[in-house]
């Protein structure tokens, strides 16, 4: 019942994000997205309960772009291989975030119930921290840096990525 509405952006799903974009970014539109489809003829399905409504959708090109079907095609493959290998270093990066954070909080919590860290568990709470640090600055931006951070490999194969995918 009421109204019902759906949009798609003509594009694949994209790659999996290392974290969730930030108020900020949803503000200005950032939305992550996938490689735009080719131009062609997609089926729409929608169902409702039993009810099953299908519908043809013609993509067509801009006549003000001056590429060929091969050219556009190859640019689709090459930002899906792109997707492909982005996905799994951001789930990486986000466990290692993760992992992290629960470090930081279980020495939180310790502190808080027991007065202190007992000084085998802080140097081992340190050492684990300190080799996820460094295994997130060996492949990423740490977010401790902030814009001062060199950009590393996950941060040029998501900006090779974002430039295939998205022209």
């Amino acid at each position: 019942k009421g109204l019902n509405r759906t949009t798609w952006g003509l594009t694949y799903e994209g790659a999996k994000q290392r974290r969730p974009p930030t108020p900020e970014q949803m503000e200005f539109g950032f939305v992550p997205r996938g490689p735009q489809v080719l131009p062609g003829t997609y089926t729409v399905r929608m169902t409702f309960g039993e009810t099953k409504i299908e519908k043809t959708v013609e993509v067509r090109m801009d006549p003000t772009i001056r590429v060929t079907p091969q050219q556009l095609a190859e640019q689709l493959d090459l930002a899906m291989k792109l997707r492909d290998l982005v996905s799994p270093i951001n789930e990486g990066l986000r466990a290692l975030d993760s992992y992290r954070l629960q470090a930081t909080q279980i020495e939180s919590v310790a502190k808080e119930r027991l007065g202190s860290v007992p000084p085998d568990a802080a140097k081992a709470l340190e050492a684990y921290k300190k080799r996820l640090t460094e295994l997130i600055r060996s492949m990423a931006t740490d977010p401790d840096e902030g814009l001062r951070g060199a950009a590393r490999f996950a941060d040029q194969l998501n900006g090779l990525y974002f430039a295939v995918a998205g022209g």
